[in-house]
């Protein structure tokens, strides 16, 4: 167990402050959560400040001053951000038209949000259904004290944890520490930031503050010997700790990306396989969950979980995707004895009915601290709360009181990136102006109106909307010296710094401060904002640089060049040429890593090297991707801005900046609107299917539509012509995804699916064989072939296996799985066959024998041609074991389970296996979709963290299988 840290220390006397003034809920009970039918408004009912969220000592603008000195942040959190966040934006594009899966996101969310109080009690009723017991919590305190009745009464002295927000929230760990419970971290970010002391700097990525250097002093401090400055060998190391605490652990504590409020099912989403392992192996599971993460139905959740991963990491879909229902069933050997759900309120509740009332739809992706450009410049710890970035800027302050946290805020340029970054389209920046206006209504004098029967949208009167947006900031003290009669944060900063300076130094920090007051000058006032855009526009075409396009794609004349990072302009302004050009989905083409820096292929420089700033698509980090090139493309399309006059050119060396728009606005969007008016060949040309989707799998035309349309656009409206389709697009007919479109359908014909899935098995680091044709006992044969291949290969010999006589499996394939097995024994491996449902070995040397093997072989309930996906649904003689402990996987595909997409995956599941019912509903059904894998380590691809590394599927279909 690590020492308590400063933090943590700080945590215990807050919550033992909460727990004092909360009510303790009796272990086991239901515990009254806060009414969720309120009208209040944060500053019309004040509420003291929630000890769970305890504000810093320190003020925003003081801690954001730390992090901009720390030379490895900017240079990291720059580098992971854009890398995920144009990740995102490729991943969306494969979906067709993001913004309608984004409408329907968040159409689920608001229909949730707003009957969250009925799907509660549905979600309670089917967990109480199979077997779970459900504690309710209104404050964090509740929350600790039933999490921590349940492990005492357990009598268990150490508990493992999958990463969990709700309780860093709840500041869980140390106040179980405090009862002498230790607890293990095995996310591998948060591994590694438990052993250094720290907070989550990032939702996604808790570790992304620290280097591979510090890592590596971190694990070989707690190895209590020197360790290899690599990944692999870093996160091997994890990988050899942990599993011995996972094997050990009487208590496994998830947090829940969805509850689907139909069947009661907690659904995980993660890469490493830790949420499997704390699942899976503990005798307990408790989950511990925010009340807002309920979903209604698995429809609803086909569609959020197709956006979640995208959004988060630029997946198609996480590497597990696990679905618990309770406590394993009689006849199973693995899977935990008791099933817990803890439901937190913690303030959620004091949002309902007001204005805020939108956070609550965040499905906790981190796509908006992908795309603030402050938090790319800080990064998650100055926000000081649990939650960072422009989410943690709204939701800190609703939960935790205004009182220590009103900077917040004003922790944001108001850009409006988050908004479009956003899947559920939460407008952050409208909540981070109204949070604003209640800072301010709150320090008005006693006897000066709030201007709150102006409704939730009232600004100062006598101030235009712009104007007042910009008037709130001044008057909390935040927009410059002129507002509120006090200078404060960067403004104060400034002034001080140059009264106390001699020489040049003073007077740039004085050209500086009246730089800024210009600025706030130009930018209050529209007017005056249009004539200093055209103005700028006019002067910076000097500073306009771009990326060197790649040989094959570089139009003529192409001539713009941005330097390297670390090199001196060239004297002189630097020549610019035309854009890059796109293609129709507005993405530049890749350009390959350049000969001087070869690591830029994987995305990843290593500790203290320079890099060029590129994405992983190989385009320039500071171009707005997923844009059409408008009727000003050619000079400013892909251009950024860096160096500039005087000691701009030192500021900007590490920052790119958009370029300021030629032309207005509205002038450009009209152009905009008349280029997309369909012209005489816009439905016979097809357009080019995105990279990934061959030729031969281009979905056909819809029933209905107009000959020489596009394939797949909507049948022809009988009120007159239909709309422009959009190119290379399939319309899904049918399932929870009906009506939306999407580019990476794999096409109607069921022939090609085997082909798709296994291309798209190989893009996620697994390997594929097909077998096709001839009778089932040949196929059979064959399939043993491969296997028996494949094991000599790797030098395998131990090998668990699913039981082939086991209840519902899919249909042929106990024969085949059967095959495998005895041509692994002529071969001379060591089987054991996990026979839990009938006399054989016990549940512990079942356990012993996955925790041991080398191999271990499944079969496949569904496969996912679109994204290489497999669904195993487990059960008797069905171990979760099999699939998730042993270092190599091979799954049995049968062709006739084979589905074009998620949607589809997610209505087999419902009908043939009933997940939707919480009666018939299998306690455990998990997608897997390739080796387990982390990139925690500055971002460097680590394949193998907790589940299998080597993934192999056996594709087979006999003659007339389908």
């Amino acid at each position: 167990m690590r020492n308590a840290t400063p933090d943590h220390a700080e945590a215990r006397t807050a919550a033992a402050t909460a727990g004092a003034a909360a009510p303790a809920t009796a272990p086991g009970s239901t515990g009254a959560m806060a009414s969720t039918t309120t009208n209040r408004i944060v500053s019309s009912t004040p509420r003291p400040a929630n000890p769970s969220h305890r504000p810093p000592a320190e003020p925003f603008q003081q801690r954001a001053a730390a992090a901009l000195r720390d030379d490895f942040l900017r240079v990291a959190v720059p580098r992971a951000t854009y890398r995920q966040h144009y990740g995102r934006q490729e991943a969306l594009a494969q979906l067709g038209d993001p913004l309608k899966w984004r409408e329907r996101a968040r159409a689920i969310r608001a229909r949730t949000i707003a009957q969250l109080d009925r799907y509660l009690d549905q979600a309670i009723a089917a967990v109480k259904a199979r077997g779970g017991h459900v504690h309710r919590a209104a404050t964090a305190g509740e929350a600790v004290e039933a999490i921590l009745g349940i492990i005492q009464r357990a009598g268990a002295r150490r508990v493992v944890k999958s990463k969990s927000m709700v309780t860093e929230e709840i500041q869980l760990n140390p106040h179980l520490e405090a009862a002498d419970i230790e607890v293990v971290e095995t996310d591998l970010g948060e591994y590694i930031i438990q052993l250094a002391g720290h907070r989550p700097s990032h939702i996604v990525a808790p570790a992304v503050h620290l280097s591979q250097q510090q890592i590596r002093e971190i694990f070989s401090r707690e190895a209590g010997r020197p360790l290899p400055d690599d990944a692999v060998a870093l996160a091997a190391f994890a990988r050899q700790q942990l599993r011995r605490k996972f094997l050990r652990a009487g208590v496994g504590i998830s947090g829940v990306n969805f509850l689907v409020a139909e069947s009661g099912t907690v659904v995980l989403v993660t890469n490493e396989g830790n949420g499997r392992m704390v699942t899976s192996l503990p005798r307990i599971h408790i989950a511990v969950m925010g009340m807002e993460r309920v979903v209604p139905t698995w429809a609803d959740l086909a569609v959020l979980l197709e956006v979640l991963a995208r959004s988060a990491t630029g997946q198609k879909i996480t590497v597990y995707t696990t679905f618990v229902g309770g406590p394993r069933r009689p006849g199973e050997a693995d899977g935990p004895e008791e099933f817990h759900l803890v439901i937190v309120d913690n303030g959620r509740s004091n949002l309902l009915g007001t204005r805020f009332q939108e956070a609550l739809h965040c499905i906790r992706c981190g796509a908006c601290l992908n795309a603030c450009p402050v938090y790319r410049q800080i990064g998650g710890h100055p926000y000081g709360g649990v939650y960072s970035g422009p989410i943690g800027a709204v939701i800190t302050p609703l939960l935790g009181g205004l009182d220590g946290w009103d900077d917040l805020p004003y922790a944001s340029s108001l850009c409006g990136a988050c908004h479009e970054a956003c899947p559920v389209m939460i407008p952050l920046h409208d909540l981070l102006v109204d949070l604003r206006e209640e800072v301010v209504n709150r320090r008005r004098p006693a006897g000066e109106a709030a201007h709150e029967d102006a409704g939730p949208r009232a600004r100062p009167s006598g101030t235009s909307g712009w104007k007042g947006a910009t008037a709130a900031g001044g008057e909390a003290g935040a927009s410059g010296p002129e507002a509120g009669g006090r200078e404060t944060g960067v403004w104060a900063d400034s002034r001080r710094e140059a009264s106390s300076s001699d020489g040049l130094h003073g007077l740039r920090h004085r050209a500086e401060g009246w730089a800024f007051r210009l600025w706030r000058w130009a930018f209050t006032d529209p007017r005056r904002y249009r004539l200093a855009a055209r103005l700028a526009a006019w002067l910076q075409a000097p500073w306009l640089v771009q990326d060197e396009p790649a040989p094959s794609a570089a139009p003529p004349g192409a001539t713009g060049h941005r330097p390297r990072d670390g090199q001196r302009e060239a004297a002189g302004p630097v020549p610019h040429g035309r854009a890059v050009p796109h293609d129709r989905a507005g993405k530049p083409p890749a350009m390959p890593a350049t000969q001087e820096d070869p690591e830029e292929h994987a995305g990843a420089p290593g500790a203290g090297a320079k890099s060029d700033r590129r994405s992983p698509a190989g385009f320039p980090a500071g171009l707005p991707a997923g844009l059409p090139p408008g009727p000003s493309a050619g000079l400013m399309d892909g251009a950024v801005l860096r160096g500039g006059p005087g000691p701009l050119g030192a500021w900007t060396a590490s920052r790119d900046f958009p370029a300021v728009a030629s032309r207005p606005f509205h002038a450009r969007w009209a152009d905009l609107a008349r280029e997309e008016e369909p012209g005489p060949a816009a439905a016979a040309s097809p357009g080019p299917l995105q990279p990934g989707v061959p030729p031969e799998s281009r979905p056909g035309p819809l029933p209905g539509s107009p000959p020489g349309s596009v394939p797949g656009s909507p049948p022809a409206s009988p009120r007159g012509s239909p709309p422009r389709p959009l190119p290379g697009f399939a319309v899904m007919e049918s399932g929870p995804t009906a009506g939306l479109p999407r580019v990476d359908h794999p096409g109607p014909d069921p022939a090609g699916w085997p082909e798709r899935f296994g291309r798209e098995l190989e893009a996620v680091h697994g390997t594929w064989t097909r077998v096709q044709g001839g009778t089932p006992e040949a196929v059979a044969a064959a399939c043993a072939a491969a296997c028996a291949a494949f094991v000599r290969s790797r030098g395998l010999r131990r090998v668990v296996a699913w039981d082939p006589a086991a209840p519902d499996l899919p249909e042929g394939a106990g024969p085949v799985l059967e095959a495998v097995l005895h041509a692994l024994e002529e071969a001379g491996c060591q089987i054991t066959r996990w026979r839990d449902h009938e006399p054989g070995p016990s549940p512990l040397r079942l356990r012993e024998a996955a925790a041991t093997a080398d191999l271990g072989i499944v079969v496949a309930h569904f496969a996912i041609a679109a994204s290489g996906t497999v669904a195993v649904v487990h059960g008797p003689g069905r171990g979760r074991a099999v699939s998730l402990l042993p270092e190599h996987l091979v799954i049995l595909v049968p062709g006739a389970v084979l589905v074009p997409t998620l949607a589809e995956a997610v209505t087999g599941l419902t009908g043939r296996y009933g997940v939707a019912d919480p009666i018939r509903a299998p306690q455990n059904v998990t997608f897997i979709t390739g080796p387990s894998k982390s990139s925690d380590i500055e971002l460097h691809p680590v394949v193998g963290v907790h589940g299998p590394r080597y993934v192999h599927a056996v594709i087979y279909e006999p003659s007339r299988s389908r």
